[in-house]
């Protein structure tokens, strides 16, 4: 499933978002993530609405862990992805 979400701020780039085509997968099976950092806001915004047009989607963490029979507690979510 393709998918991206926006990251929160890494280091001094305030603008970057993380891509998953559905097809990269590390050894482990594990999805690989690729990121993309830009330097204004419109040009993330610009690339988010091309994406859109690709055919991805928003991942959402909340629900992909409530998928999972996660709860709120920090313990359960990390026993249940790991």
């Amino acid at each position: 499933m393709k998918s991206y979400q926006v990251n929160a701020p890494i280091g001094r780039s305030k603008h970057s978002i993380s891509t998953h085509d559905g097809t990269k997968f590390h050894a482990d099976g594990s999805e690989f993530w690729d990121i993309e950092i830009f330097r204004t806001k419109k040009e993330k915004d610009a690339r988010i609405k091309n994406l859109r047009k690709e055919g991805f989607s928003e991942f959402n963490l909340q629900k992909w862990l409530a998928d999972r029979g996660a709860t709120d507690h920090p313990q359960e979510i990390t026993a249940r992805v790991n």
